[in-house]
């Protein structure tokens, strides 16, 4: 098994066990794929490559297909205990496009608009479910368990997505204010709450910019009351409270106040739009 995704150790390992199948997130393949111009090797042996973990646009999965000579499998899943998985033999147009179809014929997934009533085929809202290997709740966590499922048993996944008529589902967004930052999904509320402790700290805001490597990289907008922390001591003083250093800020903007919305929350479309 690899220790790592570089190209270094990954390449050399399918090559030697005639590896068939592989699996690893958009940030791992698109840094293979711009390995194969400089590293000589023989991957014949590769008949699949399984991506998920964050979003992977369709130009990159015919790219990858193309670079490797295999085919291309797309899955979205979470760990509270739901899957969707394009089939091997799934043509071109559904395997670059969507994330396929449940994995059980027992998953009930609906998508479901702002006014709580089921969307129509073609059309995008939140991505909720009940599943036989859904979780049943939060391990001694009853306001998170309370918050996710509903009265009828779904869990509302915060993610956006729409169906085809084939039953191939297609992420298209997320409702809450998560990160994927390649591949490790965390919340950027968490992260906020998280550097309101720091001292000095009066106002911040946490969201996530588009990264070619990563899909997305962490920001941290901030509010002092003194002097304005760097990049270095936001990380010391995650780090040193036990936050993961994936969930660290990788860019931080200092500003005088935070803009808000009509009815009073932080506008974080403006603020994104404010580093573009």
């Amino acid at each position: 098994m690899a220790e790592s995704v570089s190209p270094d150790e990954v390449f050399p390992l399918i090559s030697s066990a005639k590896v068939t199948t592989i699996t690893a997130v958009p940030s791992a393949v698109n840094l293979w794929m711009d390995a194969l111009d400089w590293y000589p090797v023989d991957l014949s042996s590769l008949e699949s490559i399984h991506v998920g973990g964050a979003r992977f646009t369709a130009k990159d999965a015919k790219r990858l297909s193309a670079a490797f000579s295999c085919a291309v499998q797309q899955s979205y899943g979470m760990t509270e205990g739901i899957l969707t998985l394009t089939s091997p033999e799934a043509p071109e147009e559904i395997a670059f496009t969507t994330q396929g179809f449940p994995l059980s014929e027992n998953d009930r997934p609906l998508i479901i608009g702002q006014d709580g009533q089921p969307c129509a085929d073609g059309e995008e809202g939140e991505l909720i479910w009940k599943g036989p290997y859904l979780m049943s709740g939060y391990y001694e966590d009853e306001y998170s368990t309370l918050r996710s499922f509903d009265s009828e048993g779904f869990y509302h996944t915060g993610d956006l997505a729409v169906r085809d008529p084939c039953g191939n589902f297609k992420i298209t967004g997320r409702l809450k204010n998560t990160i994927n930052r390649g591949g490790e999904t965390f919340s950027a509320e968490d992260v906020e709450a998280s550097l309101r402790e720091m001292p000095g700290i009066v106002d911040v805001a946490v969201c996530g910019i588009p990264d070619q490597a990563l899909g997305e990289k962490t920001c941290a907008f901030i509010v002092c009351s003194g002097d304005a922390p760097n990049l270095e001591s936001i990380r010391e003083f995650l780090n040193n409270i036990g936050i993961a250093p994936f969930k660290h800020p990788d860019r931080v903007e200092i500003r005088e106040l935070l803009p808000l919305t009509p009815i009073g929350k932080i506008d974080l479309n403006a603020l994104k739009t404010s580093i573009r």
